[in-house]
This record gives structure tokens, sequence and C-alpha cells, in this order.
């Protein structure tokens, strides 16, 4: 896991090539830079938290390591870019990432299905033992067009180059998806089949109590999971409710309380335990689902509820709360009430 991990931020981790080329190696600037990228790569390995969070010390230097590894080819290379046995050795080098890369992302069988550490292995780093062969098959092809002069620094340079541009194929077409898609008015990112993914009525009802909701108002809700639908141990890290509303719950997502992680025992996976207060989950799903009077004003005089937020695409909503409650708001996906 570890030299997948590695291998995974390659092009981030080039940056510190610099520190041993010439003239990079003289200048401070590379060093900062390949300082920067080596902390969070090493901070990502060694700091443990939930969620592995701690891959947020890497993302942040992700791109100064990208940018700082093309800045070192073009000190390296200097002027002599503009030469045919510079740029040319260069272009085959990057097409030649991008054709293994893309050979790669048609035929490399991938697969959920659970598997052993060895079958594991080899699906998670046998693409880089392919992509590492082609590369130094590439830089050797290409030999005959260097200069003597040339040769150690430029042979680092073509295998950066070869390395970098087999990232560029998953790149483009995440990009290109995303900007089809905000072109054309469609969900950006993953879309409705995301496990994260959001409808446009329940955001518009979330701001609406956010408008009309006080500081220290609280609400009910049937919703804990991500993806929205509720069932027994389902992902339950669903914020979006008090994020969007600022209304804090009675019980909302349960995955990242204390007492949730103490449970685990690194043993399992904190999204998928049951919540510490059973109490509050039968509660919340009996408001929405199965109303009762009694049940209500005992959220209300003794928790201080004041709204039901019920989601159509979490579970049952019973059309009792439209007696029960008061009806203050409702869209194709939600129903608020104001609790009497």
């Amino acid at each position: 896991m570890v030299g997948w991990y590695v291998l995974l931020n390659l092009p981030s981790f080039l940056a510190l090539v610099g520190l041993t080329l010439h003239p990079t190696r003289r200048d401070p600037a590379y060093w900062w830079a390949g300082a920067c990228v080596a902390a969070g790569g090493t901070i990502t390995l060694v700091f443990s938290h939930t969620g592995y969070s701690e891959f947020h010390f890497m993302r942040t230097v992700t791109h100064l390591g990208a940018v700082t590894a093309v800045a070192i080819a073009a000190r390296v290379l200097g002027t002599e870019i503009r030469h045919p046995k510079v740029w040319v050795p260069l272009t085959v080098a990057g097409l030649g990432g991008i054709a293994t890369a893309l050979l790669l992302r048609e035929f490399w069988p991938v697969t959920s299905a659970v598997t052993t550490q060895r079958e594991a292995a080899v699906r998670l780093l046998g693409p880089w033992l392919v992509m590492f062969v082609a590369a130094g098959l590439t830089v050797l092809a290409i030999r005959t067009v260097l200069t003597p002069r040339h040769w150690n620094r430029a042979l680092v340079v073509h295998a950066m180059c070869f390395l970098a541009a087999a990232g560029l194929p998953a790149q483009v077409i995440y990009f290109s998806n995303s900007a089809y898609a905000a072109a054309t008015n469609k969900p950006i990112a993953s879309g409705q089949n995301s496990r994260v993914y959001l409808t446009q009525g329940e955001q518009e009802a979330m701001r609406w109590l956010h408008d009309h909701a006080g500081p220290s108002d609280v609400a009910v809700s049937n919703v804990f999971c991500m993806p929205v639908k509720y069932r027994a141990g389902c992902p339950n890290d669903a914020y979006w409710v008090s994020g969007l509303s600022g209304v804090q719950m009675y019980l909302g997502g349960w995955a990242y309380a204390p007492e949730n992680l103490a449970a685990t025992k690194s043993t399992r996976s904190f999204l998928a335990l049951p919540p510490p207060w059973p109490d509050r989950l039968t509660d919340s799903l009996d408001v929405v689902e199965r109303p009762r009077a009694e049940l209500l004003q005992r959220l209300s005089e003794d928790s201080g509820v004041d709204w039901i937020v019920a989601d159509l695409r979490a579970g049952p909503v019973s059309p009792d709360l439209d007696r029960l409650a008061d009806p203050v708001y409702s869209n194709e996906d939600m129903r608020i009430y104001r609790l009497r």
C-alpha cells in the first residue's frame, strides 16, 4: 500500500528530482518546493485520521509538485528546448506516456470483487510496472537522437515527461465531462449516481429553512445517510441538512461522533456502525414515518425540537404530519413542518 501510494502521487513527487539535477539543485526555490511535497507525502503516510482525511496534507501540495516538475524540466533544458534534438524526444516521451495510459485504461481489468492480498497487489501495482517498463523502453528508443552532452540530464527529463504525461488522459476526461455538463446545464461531477448527490429540491428546502429558522432552533429529520435512503448499516455521514440550513439536529449523521469512533476498535468501519443513541434514531424515524401527538409534544418540550425535515428520498413520510404539525414548505423531494 505504501508503494501504491507513492506511485499514485508520482507526478507530484517528481518535484524532488530537482534536488539532484544541475542547475536546479543550487536554487533554493526548488529546495523549498521539494520540501513542501516531501512533507505533505510524509505526513500523509505517518498520520492517521478518520476517513483517510490525512490525504488533505498531500492534496495541499499536489499542484505545487506538478508545477515544480514542469519548471525543473524547463530550467534544465533552457533555451535549447527549441532545438529539434530536444523537443522531438520530449514529444515522443509525452505521447508514449499518453498512449500507455490509454491502453491501460482500456485493457487493464478493474473489478470491485473481494480479492486476496496477492491479487490486490497485482491489480494495484501491475499498471505501474507496465508504465515503468514502457517508460524505459521509450527512453531507450529515443536515445539515438540525444547528444552525449545532454544524455544524463535529458534521460531524467524524458522519464519525467513520460510519467507526467501518463496522468493527462484521466484529467482531460474528467475535466471535459465537467465542462460539457456545465455548458449543457447538467449535474456536474458524479451526477445522480453519486453517493453524495443532492437534488435541487433538497438544496432549495434547506436554503428556505436557513432563511426562516432561528439561531437556536432544533430540527428532527429522517436524513442520516449518504446516499439519502436510510437502511441499517448505511454510511451514516450525511450532514447536508445542518450544513445547508445551519439548524442544529436532534440526530444527524453520527459517523464522526467520538462515541461511535471509539466503538470501532479499529476493526470496523465507523461509517457502518449503529448510532450511539438508538433512542434518538427511533424517535426520528417515528416522527416522520409513524407520528404521534405525544411523541411530537415530548420532543418539543424535552429536547426543544422546532422543525421536522422529512426527505421523501430517505424514506416514507406519513400524511398524518399534515394534521399533527404545521406544514410550512414542500417540493418534489422535501416536506418541512413546524411543531405546534
